[in-house]
């Protein structure tokens, strides 16, 4: 029997991280089954299913660009929280082996779905963090994860240096370059900004 892996991602529509994300994917086809997270239906979602990887949706939300309100942070931290309980009782159902987590957003609930129920997590970093906000939010949730790639030696050093102990956790994996068209470049900068 394959190993069975739940991959979080944190957004409905196709941008670098997701592009990433369906290269392990497809590199991976033989040797996992793989099962999906994303917190709503979209065309990311639609393009996975067209190519038979199982999807399913969790409640985290969506965000406008820019700085949050503290209603909007408290918001998301009940929204991760009820998350990490909700995909908690999916890997333990399903006899997930490994929850993926491929974007910051998703880090929290992630993580705390993985120490739940004793599973290792692996947070993917797609991008260097600036905000002191995130990088607080993902060195503290970095710190539960088992192991974090990062894209780019800048990616890592900015979330290190936020936080010296995720320096032994951390590796630097560089993403392909794939071909990104104008449409897909601006969606891309405007998902950035929202986190």
């Amino acid at each position: 029997m394959k190993p069975r892996v739940l991959f979080l991602d944190q957004q409905a529509w196709r941008a670098g991280g997701q592009r990433v994300l369906e290269d392990v994917l497809e590199a991976l086809r033989e040797d996992i089954d793989p099962i999906v997270a994303v917190p709503e239906d979209g065309p990311f979602a639609a393009t996975l299913r067209s190519r038979s990887v199982e999807t399913l949706f969790y409640p985290l939300g969506s965000y406008r660009p820019g700085r949050k309100s503290v209603g909007e942070m408290l918001g998301f931290a009940g929204r991760s929280l009820l998350c990490g309980q909700k995909l908690a009782r999916v890997i333990a159902g399903r006899g997930i082996n490994l929850v993926y987590i491929n974007g910051p957003r998703c880090l929290p609930a992630g993580v705390l779905a993985a120490r739940l129920t004793g599973r290792p997590s692996l947070f993917h970093l797609h991008r260097t963090l600036t905000r002191k906000s995130e990088l607080l939010l993902a060195g503290r949730a970095g710190r539960l994860a088992t192991r974090i790639v990062a894209c780019s030696q800048a990616s890592a050093d900015a979330l290190v240096n936020a936080d010296p102990k995720l320096g032994s956790s951390m590796q630097v994996v560089y993403n392909p370059a794939p071909a990104v068209s104008p449409e897909e470049r601006r969606r891309g900068q405007v998902a950035a900004r929202e986190l």
